[in-house]
């Protein structure tokens, strides 16, 4: 039994130094963003967010299927980023600083990117742009790493 309590011990004291450690990371899991749905559950919202690697990403970039959209720091964008992206801060949807980004054509689709594919930070701004009237949300998997990992197309040295 009481080695039972000491691995009980132990188990809470692992838990709340992982949780301590967590959040004092700059690269940590926010906990906000742990219960945002990947699927949107309201049924007045008519978007799913699909989630699609760099090589179908590049199909539709050539193609001219989809309007990017870049919520990387804008230090970064200006650097570089995909021909063609559009430059949104995360930090400006979560502020509500949003203008109309673009009139979408009938077969455009959205595309979100950032620079490593942070889930919960292109599911946020999947949800932000979702009112855009795009018939198609994709985020970005892998996200700018993996295009230029790809060793697609970029432009950029606006700096």
């Amino acid at each position: 039994m009481r080695q039972l309590l000491r691995i009980f011990l132990l188990f809470i004291i692992a838990l709340i130094s992982g949780l301590v450690i967590n959040e004092l990371h700059p690269r940590g899991i926010s906990w906000r963003l742990l219960f945002i749905p990947l699927f949107s559950q309201s049924s007045s919202e008519k978007h799913e967010y699909t989630v699609t690697s760099v090589d179908s990403a590049f199909v539709l970039w050539q193609r001219k299927e989809i309007f990017l959209v870049d919520i990387r720091s804008e230090s970064d964008y200006l650097f570089d980023h995909i021909p063609g992206a559009v430059h949104i801060s995360l930090k400006e949807l979560k502020a509500g600083r949003l203008l109309k980004i673009a009139q979408p054509s009938e077969r455009e689709k959205l595309l979100i990117y950032d620079g490593e594919g942070n889930m919960g930070n292109l599911n946020l701004a999947a949800r932000i742009l979702s009112n855009q009237d795009f018939p198609e949300i994709y985020l970005l998997f892998g996200g700018y790493m993996a295009w230029i990992q790809r060793g697609y197309p970029i432009e950029g040295g606006d700096m």
